[in-house]
């Protein structure tokens, strides 16, 4: 695989996180601040139908996730990975954190409250409640991150790389936890919504699957796969969809049947899996084709959009809808205020931080002097 600009990624990336958006305005109310209302006080429930299942864009975030970090961690170190990981996912999470802790506060929500919930979520705790809604998904980004240098650092004492195999396993667990479920359900053992507990995620026992198939995408646009690793891919992918039917079957009501609701969301996620596998394999094509500077700042724009848009969202339609009644204007509206606001969260605080943290972490761990044979000291730079 050449080194280029994988253009399609960003607008699968973007994609994602605007179906996502759609999913989650259709549930806002117009009353107060939340998601969880009857369809009369929803402004945008005729979103319901085509944004109903928006909630895949985040396995399709995991898809990729797991191709990106298994290109950025093969040559890297364990600590330069996770400082690197760091540098790129706490600066816009801080500053995503702190506008939902500002409109909650403004809204009314005890202090205490939100403070305890700011605090969990700007450190990444396995623990919730956090003050956006969103924040569950980087923490599975954050233990898959772990999970990834803990492989990178095995490997460095073992001489070998790890990555490879340690996609397929994390897969396979995955893989069985899933195998396990079902069976649980079949035999009617009542252990099932146990099983769909938040720590069962945290632990990539439900979404291993996803982060495994974006590894062994990657793997295969690097090199080759083998026949058994083909088989791997295809067994991956066909629990990825039972989770993503399950999702369906194990939430409470909807905006339409579950037939059409399993469908849209599969058929999303393949759509997503068809963008992302020509965009990888046909780089060069979809370069020439919609290769400009806006697509990249898409991509960019992906991660603060998906961020801000919950907490913040969920406060600015109710607020907004005091002064717009038109549904389709207040719709408008609140899109267009979203996504500048995470136009303006990438173009300024998120991109000081990073320069600065980059300045600061890297530089400071390049030039850490560590005692070599036959040297005095040497520079470390990995």
């Amino acid at each position: 695989m050449k080194k280029q600009h994988l253009y399609g990624l960003d607008l699968v990336r973007f994609g994602s996180a605007f179906i996502v958006l759609l999913f989650h305005l259709s549930t806002f109310s117009s009353i107060a601040p939340s998601h969880v209302t009857t369809p009369d006080e929803r402004p945008f429930d005729w979103l319901g139908w085509v944004g109903t299942s928006g909630w895949v864009g985040v396995e399709v975030f995991f898809v990729i996730s797991g191709f990106v970090i298994a290109a950025s961690a093969r040559n890297a170190t364990a600590l330069t990975f996770l400082i690197k990981r760091a540098i790129r996912v706490f600066p816009a999470l801080w500053v995503c954190s702190i506008i939902a802790l500002g409109v909650t506060l403004a809204w009314g929500m005890a202090p205490a409250e939100a403070l305890g919930a700011f605090l969990r979520s700007i450190i990444l705790s396995p623990q919730g409640p956090y003050i956006d809604g969103v924040v569950w998904t980087l923490v599975l980004e954050a233990v898959f991150y772990v999970y990834i240098a803990g492989l990178i650092l095995i490997g460095a004492r073992l001489g070998r790389n790890l990555l490879d195999l340690g996609g397929l396993l994390l897969g396979s667990v995955s893989v069985l936890f899933i195998t396990a479920y079902i069976a649980a359900d079949a035999m009617g053992l009542g252990i099932t919504e146990t099983l769909l507990r938040f720590p069962f995620k945290v632990a990539l026992l439900w979404h291993g699957v996803f982060f495994a198939l974006g590894m062994l995408i990657y793997k295969a646009a690097r090199d080759r796969l083998s026949g058994m690793e083909y088989g791997f891919a295809a067994v991956f992918t066909v629990f990825c969809l039972f989770e993503i039917a399950n999702n369906v079957l194990a939430g409470a009501g909807g905006f339409a049947s579950e037939t059409y609701r399993i469908t849209m969301a599969i058929g999303i996620w393949l759509a997503a899996m068809a963008v992302m596998l020509f965009s990888v394999f046909r780089s060069e094509v979809v370069a020439k084709a919609i290769g400009a500077e806006w697509v990249k700042k898409a991509g960019l724009m992906t991660y603060p959009l998906y961020l801000n848009h919950f907490t913040f969202g969920m406060c600015l339609t109710p607020w907004l809808a005091g002064y717009i009644q038109n549904e389709v204007l207040l719709l408008v509206a609140v899109m267009s205020i979203i996504l500048a606001s995470a136009w303006a969260i990438m173009t300024g605080p998120e991109i000081w931080l990073q320069k600065l943290s980059r300045k600061w972490f890297l530089n400071q761990e390049q030039s850490v002097a560590i005692p070599m044979p036959g040297k005095k000291t040497a520079e470390r730079t990995a």
